[in-house]
């Protein structure tokens, strides 16, 4: 087994706003992760970021286009048009949360391999469970 990664000493102390509030723990374990990993040359992954980042773009733009680049009545298709394109690009946006993403904070890579950093806190309990998915699930 190889030597472990030595812990960073100038990562600054992380606070949830509320103890009680499982958005807040997450949010605060996932800055952590955000800041440590990296600095203990953990190389982060942007893929499903970007894609993340590009189907935002297309959801935003049938959205911008039908607001200020058509006229109701007379453009009543377009619209449609737009309104159906927006829908279908959240609907991918959302499949790609659920079914890729899921519970990750981030996506690192290890040796040749991406993967993604998962944590989980189920509702009503005290522990949090961290672990490492990857695409090939073995």
């Amino acid at each position: 087994m190889g030597k472990a990664p030595e812990q960073p000493k100038d990562i600054e102390e992380k606070r949830a706003a509320s103890l009680y509030s499982k958005t807040d723990l997450l949010k605060v374990v996932a800055d952590y992760f955000n800041d440590a990993l990296p600095r203990t040359g953990y190389e982060e992954e942007h893929f499903w970021t970007n894609v993340r980042i590009m189907l935002c773009i297309m959801c935003c733009s049938f959205g911008v286009y039908a607001q200020f680049g058509t006229k109701f009545p007379k453009d009543r298709v377009v619209l449609g048009l737009c309104v159906c394109g927006y829908f279908v690009f959240s609907a991918i946006l959302a499949a790609v949360d659920y079914l890729v993403i899921a519970t990750s904070v981030m996506c690192i890579k290890i040796g040749e391999d991406s993967v993604f950093v998962d944590v989980n806190l189920p509702a009503f309990s005290e522990e949090i469970s961290l672990q490492l998915r990857c695409k090939d699930k073995t």
